[in-house]
């Protein structure tokens, strides 16, 4: 049976076409590379494919058919299980060539250059290294990372005593992060180039990566023959019920973007992480989270609570909460006083 989408917008602006009232404007590189994205996915050039949830579920609730960019992607809620994802979505080809040549262009615009990247993927490795030491301790071990971009959250784990290494699709980012982080085992690729290095890591680490796989169960499955029988898992995922405030300003439509196949709450994830066989150490609705090695794996049909309800009445009261602040931008933006208090503003700098 085919999955079936439910129309449910939380508001006229998630719809397609878009309203025009987004977060921000695009640099004009950023339209560009939106468009050539827009036209592969509409001449068929990127696959896209349905999928039920991961619960199993093939019901679900629409609640946006647009992303940050003005792309046609379709946010749908899970009616069982409440998990958030995107449906339908490009298939693993199509993906593996968008981030090869369209998603750092879409996504960061003009390039800041890699000694600024760097610098930023360092302050957030600190965090990192912080929330995992706080609440396991300084011991050394074996730590590995997915998604490790430049190595710089590695480099900090191996100037504490750990032995460390890294995979990440992106050859430019591990050619630069090797000269840079100090960090020798960076290899380009993925989950592969890590089973290959023969050892178990006591610590796996997936920051802003979890929410781009596409197939759960496998990854988890794998990652999980990597660690020991004591290890833990460091994940940070945008949390709907944390991020969304911290990050977006309140302003879903920010939030949303056609790479992330999927939207934790704290108890989605567990969810799914008890399904892989891993149960939770610490973790809050941001989401930064660690969880050890189980001795049972959650049964699928265990599903969170309510949590479809939550999500969407949760979802819609930030809309209710930011639409008038919205609304009342653009006119201004139209009235011209927007552009007024800028060229003020540049007289006074």
């Amino acid at each position: 049976m085919k999955p079936t989408f439910e129309e449910a917008l939380i508001s006229r602006r998630f719809s397609f076409p878009p309203s025009g009232l987004f977060f921000s404007a695009l640099q004009p590189s950023q339209e560009n590379v939106r468009d050539i994205v827009a036209a592969k996915i509409r001449d068929g050039e990127y696959a896209l494919e349905t999928v039920p949830c991961f619960c199993g579920e093939r019901h679900f609730r629409v609640l946006a058919q647009v992303d940050r960019y003005g792309l046609q992607v379709q946010t749908s809620v899970c009616a069982k299980c409440g998990l958030l994802s995107t449906n339908p979505r490009m298939d693993q080809s199509a993906y593996a060539r968008f981030y090869e040549s369209e998603y750092r262009p879409l996504y960061e615009g003009a390039s800041r250059g890699e000694n600024a990247k760097y610098q930023e993927w360092l302050r957030l490795g600190r965090i990192v290294f912080d929330f995992v030491e706080r609440r396991l301790g300084p011991k050394p071990g074996v730590v590995f990372e997915l998604g490790s971009n430049m190595g710089a959250t590695l480099s900090i784990f191996q100037s504490r005593g750990h032995s460390v290494a890294g995979a990440d699709y992106g050859s430019r980012n591990i050619e630069f992060g090797k000269r840079l982080s100090g960090v020798e085992r960076l290899f380009v690729g993925g989950i592969e180039r890590l089973e290959e290095d023969g050892r178990k890591a006591d610590l796996f680490i997936l920051q802003h990566v979890l929410e781009h796989f596409l197939d759960l169960a496998p990854m988890l499955g794998r990652i999980r023959n990597l660690l020991n029988p004591d290890g833990h898992f460091f994940i940070e995922v945008p949390g709907i019920y944390g991020w969304i405030k911290a990050n977006c300003k309140g302003n879903f439509l920010e939030y949303l973007q056609n790479a992330h196949t999927y939207h934790f709450s704290l108890a989605t994830l567990d969810y799914v992480m008890g399904c892989a066989g891993f149960e939770r150490v610490a973790g809050d609705e941001y989401i930064r989270s660690i969880y050890k090695v189980s001795g049972r794996f959650r049964d699928r049909e265990d599903i969170p609570t309510g949590e479809a309800a939550r999500a969407d009445a949760y979802l819609r009261s930030l809309e209710r909460a930011i639409l008038p602040r919205l609304v009342f931008k653009k006119v201004l933006a139209a009235a011209g006083i927007l552009r007024l208090r800028d060229r003020l503003r540049l007289k006074t700098s």
